[in-house]
């Protein structure tokens, strides 16, 4: 039993390392694809409400 006695803690702290990889992964994924999303459609997208078009006098 006193040779496992240290796998608890070393498992936690992998665990643990592993769920702020993810993280991290998931943080630079968000980065890169809502800058990705803004590079393409900022020239391209109309930011008014669609609607009826204004009467020409």
């Amino acid at each position: 039993m006193r040779e496992l006695s240290g796998t608890g803690e070393e498992r936690r702290l992998r665990a643990l390392r592993v769920i702020g990889i993810a993280f991290a992964g998931l943080a630079l994924y968000s980065l890169v694809q809502s800058t990705l999303v803004l590079a393409t459609t900022l020239g391209t997208r109309r930011w008014g409400s669609p609607g009826p078009p204004s009467p020409s006098p």
